[in-house]
Order: structure tokens, then sequence, then C-alpha cells
């Protein structure tokens, strides 16, 4: 299969965006959050999906919510 740069970038673009809504919508403060956090929290929306963070890691996202970064 050969993908055209354009076409890559155009996709991830979406890719990030849906990702990013969901982020936004499971996590209310989102924007607020240290960019870490944000990164951190794509990585593995990207590698879990978003239903996966609360469905896998139930524990982890009560502490996102709290924002408890430690």
């Amino acid at each position: 299969m050969d993908l055209s740069d354009d076409f890559i970038e155009k996709l991830l673009e979406k890719r990030f965006n849906e990702f990013e809504l969901g982020l936004q919508l499971d996590f209310s403060d989102y924007y607020a959050f240290p960019n870490q956090a944000k990164l951190a929290l794509m990585d593995m929306a990207f590698n879990l999906g978003n239903s996966g963070l609360d469905n896998k890691l139930p524990t982890f996202t009560r502490t996102v919510r709290a924002q408890d970064w430690q």
C-alpha cells in the first residue's frame, strides 16, 4: 500500500482531532491539564482508544479527573 504524504498528514490530523474530542468529553478540564499530561493521555487514547482508558484503567482515569499528577 502506498499513501501520499498529504493523505497521511490529513489522516493523522483527523485521528488526532477525534482522540482529542474524546478526551475533552471524558475529562472536562482537559485543556487545563499540564501539557505532559495531555500528551500522555493522547498517546494512551491512540493506543487503547478513548473508551479503553475508562474501561481498562478506571483507577487511572479517576486519578486524572482528580488532577493528582503525583
